[in-house]
C-alpha cells in the first residue's frame, strides 16, 4: 500500500517538473522532452528529486537566515552612542567619548592614545584604542586590568552608557621606537668639490 505522504510528494514533484518542462526551458538547457517523461514515470526518481529539493530549500533558508542575522548583528563603525531613556534618546558622540578616555588615560603615563574607534553590534558598543606604549613601568596586562573597568565605570557614571561591553587596546609601536625615530641624525649629501690638478 502506497503511503499518502509519498504520493503527495510525488504529485508535487511531478507538477514542478511539468512546470519546468516547457519547450523554452528544455531548449535553453538542451534537454529532450522524452528524458523528462522517463524521469516522471519512475516513483523512485520522483522521491529522489523530492528529497533533493527539500535539502536545497533548507540550505537556501539557512543561508537567508544567516544573511539576515549578519546584517542585524554585524559589527560596524559608528560615530555616536544612543542611550535610551523614557523622555527620548541621549546621543553621545565619539569625540565626547574620546575626550573622556584621554582624560582617564592621563593617569596611565605608559600609554598614549593615537586614535579611538567606536563600534556597534546590535545594541552593544565597543571601543578600540590604538596606542603607543612605553616599557618603563608595569606590564600591559596589569594596566589593562585597571584601565578597562575604569573606562566602563566612567562611561556609565557620566553618560549613562551601560552597553559598553568591550574595550580593545591595540599597541601600534613602542614609545622608545618613536623617540629613536625622532632623534635619528639627518644625513646631508653634499656634492664633492672639484680639485684642479692642472692635468
Amino acid at each position: 500500500m502506497a503511503c499518502p505522504t509519498a504520493n503527495a510528494a510525488s504529485g508535487a514533484v511531478q507538477k514542478t517538473m511539468e512546470f519546468f518542462a516547457c519547450p523554452e526551458f528544455l531548449k535553453f538547457f538542451n534537454i529532450k522532452p522524452e528524458t523528462v517523461d522517463k524521469v516522471l514515470q519512475s516513483d523512485f526518481n520522483c522521491g529522489f528529486i523530492s528529497a533533493l529539493a527539500v535539502v536545497v530549500l533548507l540550505l537556501l533558508l539557512l543561508l537567508a537566515v544567516r544573511i539576515l542575522f549578519f546584517f542585524i548583528f554585524r559589527t560596524r563603525r559608528c560615530n555616536k552612542v544612543l542611550v535610551p531613556s523614557a523622555d527620548g534618546d541621549l546621543i553621545v558622540t565619539r569625540k565626547a567619548i574620546e575626550s573622556v578616555v584621554r582624560a582617564e588615560l592621563a593617569n596611565f603615563t605608559q600609554i598614549t592614545v593615537r586614535k579611538l574607534v567606536l563600534y556597534r553590534r546590535g545594541k552593544k558598543y565597543s571601543l578600540k584604542l590604538f596606542c603607543l606604549f612605553a616599557n618603563d613601568g608595569v606590564g600591559l596586562p596589569e594596566i589593562t586590568q585597571k584601565l578597562k573597568p575604569r573606562v566602563q565605570e566612567v562611561m556609565n557614571k557620566l553618560f549613562g552608557i551601560d552597553t559598553m561591553t568591550g574595550i580593545s587596546i591595540c599597541i601600534e609601536r613602542m614609545k622608545d621606537d618613536e623617540d629613536e625615530e625622532g632623534d635619528a641624525p639627518e644625513f646631508v649629501v653634499t656634492e664633492p668639490k672639484h680639485v684642479d690638478t692642472g692635468l
